[in-house]
C-alpha cells in the first residue's frame, strides 16, 4: 500500500468505527440492539447514500484500489471471526444438558419446519428467491439455513434487557438458541462442502463434512479439556488479563485457519474456538467480560458498518423478494418455534413467549447473509433481503416478547407476601446456607420437604447465579407438587455473595418457587421484584426496613410503574 492509501484507510475506519459506535449507542438508547445502528452506519457511509451523493469524496476516503480492498476485507473479516468467538463462549453446554430435552424439542420443530419450508421454496424457485450461479440443491440447502437460524447474541442480549436471562424460562430459549446455531453452522459447512468441492479445495464433499464433523467433535470434548488445562498454567505465567485474552484469541484463530484450510468458512472454526472456552471453570467472569468488551466495542461494530459497503441497500432493494423473505422468516419461526413449546408440554402462554424469543435471526443470519455473497451462492438483492430480515426480526423480538408476556401477568409482589415467610435477620454466609434456611419456613406453609425444595433451588442456583446485582439476589426454582407460586423474603445484614454482576454481596435475598410447568408465572415475579429494584429510591428506602409489615408498607406506598425498566 502507498502512504496515500495506507492514510485513507486509517482515517476511513476511524470514520467508521466512530459512527458505528455513536449509531449504536442510539440504537441501545431506543432500546434496540447496537447492530442495527452499526449495519446503518455502513450503509450512510458506503454506496447506498455516501458513495451515490459525495462520490468523489467517498473515493478519497475509501479508495477503490486492490491494495486498499484487500485491506478492508481482511479487517473486515477478522472482525467477523473474533465476533464469533465471542457467540461461541455464550454457548454453555452445561444450559443445553439441563434443559436438554425441551430445548431439543423446540429446537427441532421450530427449525426443522422452517428449514424444510425454505428448502422446497429454494429449490423451486431459486431465480425469485436470488440464487447465485451454484446448483439449486446448494442454493435451497444454504437459503433454508440463512433462514432458519436464531442469533444467540441477540437473544441473550434481549432477554437480559428484559431481566429474564436468569430465570428458567431464560435458561429454555438461551439453550434452544444454542442448539439452533450449533446445527444451523454445521449445516453451513454442510453447504460449504457441497458447493467448493473441485474449486479451490479439491476435496471430496463427504471428506470435508467428515473433516468439518471431527473438528467439531473435537471441539467439544477433547478441545474443551485442553482449554482447561492450559488456562491455568497460561493464568499463573502471563499478567492478567492480556495473556487470557491473546490464549483466546490465538486458539480461536487456529480454529478458524483449519476450518478454512478444509473447505468451510473461517468463522465456523471461530465459532467453534469460542465454545471450547464457554463454560470453561478456569475462565474468569471479568475475563469474560473484558473479552467481550474488547471485540463487541471494536470488531463488531468494524464488520457490522462493512456490511454496507457490500451493497448499494438502494439499488438492490426489491420490494417483493423482501416481503416474501420477511414474511417467511417470521411466520415460520413463529408458528415452527410454538408449535415446537407446546409439544414439549409447555403452557400456552410461555409457547406464544418462547416463539418471539427466538424469532430474532440478527447477527448469525447477517454473518451468513455475507459469506454467501462473497461466495457465490446469493445475488446482491437477497444480501439486502436477509440484512433487512435480520434487523427487522430483531427489532421485533424484544416488543413481542414483552408484549405476550404482559398479556398475561399473574401475581405481583404484594399479593405473595406472608408475614410467616419473612426472614428479617437472615444468618447465613454463602448461597446455600441461605436457600436452606428460607426453605425451613416455605415447608412448614406448604407441608413440602424443605431439603427438597432447598435441592430444587440450590441445584439450579449452581447452574447460573442468580445475583442481580443491587445487593439483590432472586434464587428460584420450579417445584413438582406445588401448586401455586410462594415468595420467601430474606435479609441479610452482612451480606452474602451470590456472584452479582457488579461483584457487591446481596442483602436482599428473595426465594421464589414455582410449580413445575409456570415459567411465565415464575418470570413475571422475577421481573415485578427486579423492577423494584431498579428503582434507586425503593432501594434507598429499603435500607430503614427492619419488619414485615415495614416492607409491605413500602411495597404498597411504592407503584411498580414508578419503577423504571422491565416488561
Amino acid at each position: 500500500m502507498t502512504s496515500s492509501e495506507i492514510a485513507a484507510f486509517l482515517a476511513g475506519f476511524a470514520v467508521i468505527l466512530g459512527l458505528a459506535r455513536l449509531l449504536g449507542h442510539l440504537a441501545r438508547m431506543l432500546k434496540q440492539p447496537a447492530v442495527i445502528g452499526e449495519i446503518v452506519a455502513g450503509i450512510l457511509l458506503g454506496p447506498t447514500l455516501f458513495g451515490t451523493f459525495f462520490p468523489e469524496l467517498s473515493h478519497q476516503l475509501f479508495p477503490g484500489s486492490f491494495h486498499f480492498k484487500a485491506a478492508f476485507n481482511a479487517l473486515a473479516t477478522l472482525s467477523m471471526c473474533l465476533l464469533m468467538v465471542v457467540a461461541g463462549m455464550e454457548v454453555e453446554l452445561s444450559v443445553i444438558r439441563r434443559e436438554g430435552a425441551r430445548a431439543g424439542i423446540i429446537g427441532a420443530t421450530g427449525t426443522v419446519l422452517l428449514a424444510l419450508v425454505a428448502l422446497a421454496l429454494g429449490f423451486s424457485y431459486p431465480a425469485f428467491w436470488g440464487s447465485g450461479e451454484i446448483p439449486p440443491h446448494v442454493f435451497a440447502l444454504f437459503f433454508a439455513t440463512a433462514i432458519a437460524i436464531s442469533a444467540l447474541p441477540v437473544i441473550i442480549r434481549i432477554l437480559i434487557d428484559l431481566r429474564l436471562f436468569k430465570s428458567n424460562f431464560g435458561m429454555m430459549v438461551t439453550a434452544t438458541a444454542m442448539l439452533n446455531d450449533l446445527c444451523g453452522w454445521f449445516l453451513f459447512s454442510v453447504v460449504m462442502a457441497l458447493a467448493g468441492a473441485g474449486k479451490a479445495h479439491p476435496r471430496s464433499p463427504l471428506l470435508t463434512i467428515t473433516l468439518t464433523l471431527g473438528l467439531v467433535i473435537f471441539s467439544l470434548t477433547a478441545g474443551r479439556r485442553l482449554v482447561n488445562w492450559l488456562l491455568p498454567k497460561v493464568q499463573r505465567n502471563f499478567t492478567w488479563p492480556g495473556g487470557v485474552l491473546t490464549f483466546i484469541v490465538v486458539l480461536s484463530l487456529v480454529s478458524a485457519a483449519v476450518t478454512e484450510w478444509i473447505g468451510v468458512h473461517a468463522v465456523l472454526g471461530a465459532f467453534l474456538g469460542g465454545v471450547m472456552f464457554s463454560d470453561s471453570r478456569f475462565l474468569e467472569d471479568k475475563t469474560r467480560e473484558i473479552t467481550d468488551q474488547f471485540i463487541s466495542n471494536i470488531f463488531a461494530p468494524i464488520f457490522f458498518a462493512s456490511i454496507g459497503f457490500h451493497a448499494n441497500f438502494a439499488a438492490n432493494f426489491r420490494p417483493g423478494l423482501v416481503l416474501a423473505v420477511l414474511l417467511l422468516a417470521l411466520a415460520g419461526k413463529g408458528l415452527g418455534f410454538y408449535l415446537g413449546a407446546r409439544w414439549a408440554k409447555i403452557y400456552q402462554p410461555e409457547s406464544y413467549a418462547t416463539s418471539f424469543a427466538l424469532l430474532s435471526s440478527g447477527t448469525m443470519g447477517i454473518i451468513l447473509g455475507l459469506v454467501g455473497l462473497e461466495a457465490g451462492f446469493i445475488t446482491h438483492e437477497l444480501f439486502v433481503a436477509l440484512v433487512i430480515m435480520a434487523l427487522v426480526t430483531s427489532i421485533l423480538s424484544g416488543p413481542l416478547l414483552s408484549a405476550s408476556l404482559k398479556l398475561h401477568q399473574r401475581k405481583g409482589i404484594l399479593e405473595l407476601l406472608d408475614p410467616g415467610l419473612f426472614v428479617a435477620d437472615l444468618q447465613a454466609t454463602n448461597p446455600a446456607e441461605a436457600i436452606s434456611a428460607l426453605a425451613r419456613p416455605l415447608a412448614r406453609v406448604t407441608d413440602l420437604d424443605a431439603d427438597v425444595i432447598a435441592r430444587v433451588v440450590a441445584d439450579r442456583e449452581e447452574l447460573m447465579s442468580t445475583g442481580l446485582g443491587w445487593g439483590l439476589a432472586i434464587p428460584h426454582g420450579r417445584i413438582p407438587g406445588l401448586k401455586k407460586p410462594y415468595l420467601v423474603v430474606g435479609r441479610s445484614r452482612q451480606g452474602i455473595d451470590f456472584k452479582a454482576p457488579d461483584d457487591k454481596p446481596s442483602y436482599w435475598i428473595f426465594l421464589v418457587v414455582t410449580p413445575e410447568r409456570a415459567d411465565v408465572e415464575q418470570i413475571h415475579i422475577l421481573a415485578a421484584i427486579a423492577r423494584r429494584f431498579n428503582d434507586e429510591k425503593f432501594r434507598h428506602e429499603l435500607r430503614a426496613i427492619d419488619t414485615f409489615h415495614q416492607f409491605r408498607h413500602l411495597i404498597e406506598t411504592t407503584s411498580e410503574a414508578d419503577s423504571p425498566g422491565g416488561l
